[in-house]
């Protein structure tokens, strides 16, 4: 997927990331509800009366709304930065999440900051930043899309095991396909309006 959208993605051929993203969610939400009629079994969080999550408006707007929010600006960016700039840079730059989501988890204390673990981090942001520095055609666009996208995508990460765990809503990882795409797709909308 990542190689088509970068093929996709230019400004000779489609260069509408909402739009692309909006495709996509659209693809997911289709798929995830076919899915679930065809095979009702695998959305145990959906169907199971022993592990069924209660999908109230709580839910729906405390709690998933947010995470469906930060990870359609996330795609949106994402693919903006596949105009300028290469699909190994952009991969190679996406190592730095770990230091994001571990940094944004010690911040909502779902992990407690660690020494050890900081040297870790350290050790790659240095391999990103050498790897950053030696992109042959640096687009310090592209470089500030991949980072906000990263930002977004380490934030709905650390948000949804905030979130989730913390209200002892266990959601299985169809089930939370099947609700947060049409919510990701609805957040696209009026972007895509906007153009």
């Amino acid at each position: 997927l990542i190689t088509f959208n970068k093929f996709l993605v230019s400004a000779d051929r489609f260069p509408y990331a909402i739009f692309l993203a909006a495709a996509q969610m659209s693809c997911s939400c289709m798929l995830s509800i076919l899915l679930r009629l065809l095979r009702p079994s695998w959305y145990p969080s959906h169907t199971d009366p022993e592990r069924k999550v209660n999908v109230d408006r709580s839910l729906v707007l405390r709690v998933l709304l947010p995470i469906a929010a930060c990870f359609a600006v996330q795609l949106i960016l994402s693919n903006m930065a596949f105009m300028t700039s290469s699909v190994a840079f952009l991969q190679m730059t996406k190592e730095a999440n770990v230091v994001l989501v571990y940094t944004f988890s010690c911040l909502c204390s779902l992990e407690t900051p660690s020494w050890r673990r900081a040297l870790v981090l350290l050790f790659i942001v240095a391999a990103t930043a050498m790897t950053i520095r030696g992109e042959v055609h640096l687009s310090y666009s592209g470089l500030a899309f991949q980072i906000l996208s990263m930002v977004c995508e380490s934030l709905k990460t650390t948000f949804m095991s905030y979130s989730l765990a913390a209200n002892g809503r266990k959601l299985d990882a169809l089930t939370y396909n099947l609700l947060v795409a049409p919510l990701v797709l609805i957040c696209l909308c009026p972007s895509a309006l906007a153009l």
